[in-house]
């Protein structure tokens, strides 16, 4: 593995992992950023009794020199202003070729040709709501957008 973490650190972690959370299911994301001269990559991990966060370090020479099991946070839900009933979403694509982002495009329903909004990412590794914990601002203002009658357009962001 590297460094400091032999496969029998790692295997003694991860046994420890199962015994608590129960047995690995499915990664559901995985993000990545760079930052003097290291990649940090975080999952999220579903595990039968849970949800975990991993976050795992590289060096240059891609060795792990850091390896962390967080707990997830608590479930998003939408805010209050948010008027599920005035809108519906789209997954489509923009682009074309190696260029070609997936995108959510949030509109409403009883707005004829509606104002659109591009949401644009903000710095670091982020999904297209820009999830943090239980957070999904870009969702959130999407939602509450689409809820007064705006488009809106957020898109997978190109790391």
């Amino acid at each position: 593995m590297g460094l400091g973490l032999s496969e029998s650190k790692f295997r003694k972690v991860w046994d420890g992992l199962e015994t608590q959370q129960g047995k690995f299911t499915r990664q559901l994301w995985i993000n990545h950023s760079e930052q003097k001269g290291y990649e940090t990559v975080w999952a999220g991990m579903q595990f039968e009794s849970g949800t975990l966060k991993a976050k795992v370090v590289f060096d240059s020479s891609d060795k792990v020199t850091g390896l962390f099991f967080l707990p997830w946070c608590a479930k998003w839900s939408a805010p209050d202003y948010v008027d599920d009933e005035m809108f519906g979403e789209m997954e489509v694509m923009i682009g074309s070729g190696k260029w070609e982002l997936p995108e959510t495009f949030t509109l409403p329903k009883r707005t004829r040709k509606p104002p659109v909004v591009v949401l644009v990412h903000g710095s670091g590794p982020h999904d297209r709501d820009e999830t943090i914990g239980p957070n999904k601002p870009s969702m959130d203002l999407a939602w509450g957008l689409a809820s007064k009658g705006i488009a809106v357009m957020r898109y997978e962001k190109r790391s």
